[in-house]
């Protein structure tokens, strides 16, 4: 699972290289996050436990078997993403929970959409919807490299991110020969 793990970061992270793109991606994908566990809030399963508790437990489980600092970090920072939708879910009903989740989802992919155009490359999940399972573990990942926090981890990624460039893109050259690998 780990191998598996650091190829999809590291195609993630070679569609996200422009700080813009990044910056924008720290606010769209925590509202396209929360519309989807606010919606989910709705759909409960038996024992109580709802369908956006059980989408958000599975992330978690992968993120933290894949990449335990990345993994943990990032099963915190939306696990009170989850809590929140799901206090929101709790106050709110019919037409208003619909506005609410389609303001925010949409205007999140519009945020993203917006990032993408810096980064002049389409959003990795067009090609791969496995993508977007990565962006949140993506960006909590950043800050924490930012931090020094999991540097090994972080020269896994870029390693591997040279491969998943377009062709043509001169950043592709970067990856080192196989024989190196």
């Amino acid at each position: 699972m780990r191998t598996w793990f650091l190829e999809q970061m590291a195609c993630y992270a070679s569609y996200h290289t422009d700080r813009r793109n990044e910056l924008t991606h720290h606010v769209g994908v925590p509202m396209i996050v929360f519309a989807l566990l606010f919606g989910l809030a709705y759909a409960t399963l038996p024992g109580g436990l709802t369908a956006g508790g059980l989408l958000f437990a599975a992330g978690a489980v992968i993120y933290v078997l894949s990449a335990p600092v990345v993994g943990s970090a990032t099963a915190v920072v939306y696990g009170l993403v989850c809590w929140a939708a799901h206090a929101a879910a709790a106050l709110v009903a019919g037409w208003m929970a619909a506005a609410v989740f389609v303001v925010l989802f949409v205007g999140g992919w519009a945020i993203q959409f917006w990032g993408h155009a810096y980064e002049g490359r389409k959003p990795a999940l067009i090609e791969n919807l496995v993508q977007g399972l990565m962006a949140p573990p993506f960006l909590v990942s950043g800050v924490l490299f930012r931090l020094g926090i999991a540097a090994p981890l972080q020269r896994e990624i870029l390693r591997r991110r040279p491969a998943y460039f377009a062709d043509g893109d001169p950043r592709r050259a970067e990856r080192p020969p196989a024989a190196a690998e």
